[in-house]
């Protein structure tokens, strides 16, 4: 009689829980295992972090305990992307076309590196022109760009500048400088 109480609660117990529920734990255990070494890569230059959801076409070289976040795209150009050691890519940040990111740089989310475009003028399409000439994006050593930062052309971002949120720049960026948006248009001024 004891072993019939034990079958019958153990039915009980059964009988509440979703079968659902036993299968998405089977599927889930193996990811448990399986992420931190999704994570955690190792390439030439050493251990990096590259979130699994992130995109990478083309020839990308990471540098020792850099890190890319969540969502991020890159897309190398012909001469590919280089990311430095220590340096740090957050979310939703793109990279397209030849970009050279130098050692402990900050990239705040949302950011946009475009190095290249299209060629456009009367009697161009721009969209089956080919691009433009090949351009390169140089971002030197301990540079910080902030949220939304969009960077186009061939520019070169000097050592230890700080690029404030929401700047669009197009020209290059002496060492040293913080660059922030003013009531007529960006300001250019040496960090102190």
């Amino acid at each position: 009689m004891r072993d019939s109480a034990v079958d019958e609660a153990r039915i009980e117990l059964t009988s509440h829980q979703p079968k659902s529920l036993w299968k998405t734990l089977g599927r889930l255990l193996p990811m448990c295992f399986l992420l931190p070494f999704q994570l955690l890569r190792h390439g030439r230059n050493g251990l990096y972090f590259r979130h699994p959801s992130s995109t990478v076409n083309g020839r990308v070289s990471f540098g020792r305990f850099c890190e890319v976040g969540a969502h991020v795209f890159m897309n190398a150009g012909p001469d590919g992307i280089r990311i430095g050691r220590f340096s740090q890519i957050n979310p939703l940040t793109s990279i397209v076309g030849n970009v050279h990111i130098g050692d402990r740089v900050l990239i705040a989310p949302s950011c946009s590196l475009a190095a290249g475009g299209h060629r456009f003028g009367k009697g161009i399409q721009p969209r089956f022109s080919g691009g433009s000439a090949p351009q390169s994006i140089h971002i030197e050593d301990d540079v910080w760009l902030g949220a939304s930062v969009v960077v186009v052309g061939n520019i070169t971002i000097g050592h230890g500048s700080v690029i404030a949120a929401g700047v669009t720049l197009d020209r290059d960026v002496p060492p040293h400088t913080l660059v922030r948006r003013g009531t007529q248009a960006f300001v250019f001024e040496p960090l102190r």
